[in-house]
């Protein structure tokens, strides 16, 4: 999905933090960064279904924050 050396990194060291600590929040927040993140800089590359595909994986993300540290007020 990403062809920008900057996300897959991030991407794929969240997805190894979540499979190992799926309970771990931060993990979650910054894959969500990461494809939002992606999303923002590549809009003009993207077509609308790879868009709105990324959206859903960082809301997915955000809202996985949110449920596993629902008082953190950072999330």
């Amino acid at each position: 999905m990403f062809d920008d050396q900057e996300y897959t990194p991030a991407v794929e060291k969240c997805n190894v933090a979540i499979g190992l600590a799926p309970n771990y929040a931060p993990a979650y927040r910054v894959r969500g960064a990461a494809y939002h993140n992606y999303r923002f800089n590549n809009t003009h590359r993207l077509s609308k279904a790879q868009e709105l595909r990324l959206v859903q994986f960082y809301q997915d993300d955000y809202v996985k924050c949110v449920q596993l540290e629902p008082a953190d007020p950072y999330y």
